[in-house]
């Protein structure tokens, strides 16, 4: 495990962008569940992150990124984006009004939040805000 980790410390920042088809999408981490009507972005102590997925070739999922960002602004996840994918790629957006929608579109940055979650939970038994803002820039 240590060696992974100096590993994964002394490659420099661009050498690891994502490639080829890559989701972009945002979710949230953390908060405690008060009742119904504080779900979605009005749910407090939520930490709104962009979610970068690579999807292989062979279309398995490649690499991934997780960022905390300030909103869901264009602005924000273009930032997000720039940091994240190789320079000249091609944006695809899509307007999807339903979840259903979302989860065919972007499946893999759905399962590395998911995952990411998941992970959280069993190990640390749930993050704060305080705890994701040293969210590691990449998430190998």
């Amino acid at each position: 495990m240590r060696r992974k980790i100096i590993h994964a410390m002394a490659r420099r920042e661009g050498e690891l962008l994502l490639r080829g088809s890559v989701e972009l999408d945002e979710g949230f981490i953390g908060g405690k569940r008060s009742g119904p009507a504080s779900r979605g972005r009005r749910r407090p102590g939520r930490t709104l992150v962009a979610i970068s997925a690579e999807q292989m070739p062979g279309g398995d999922l490649g690499r991934a990124y997780l960022r905390v960002v300030a909103d869901a602004s264009a602005c924000s996840l273009s930032a997000a984006a720039h940091v994240t994918i190789a320079a000249g790629y091609g944006h695809l957006p899509r307007d999807m009004p339903t979840g259903a929608d979302v989860d065919q579109w972007l499946p893999f940055s759905h399962i590395v939040l998911a995952d990411f979650k998941r992970w959280t939970l069993d190990i640390f038994h749930g993050v704060s805000p305080a705890h994701l803002r040293g969210l590691p820039r990449r998430v190998l």
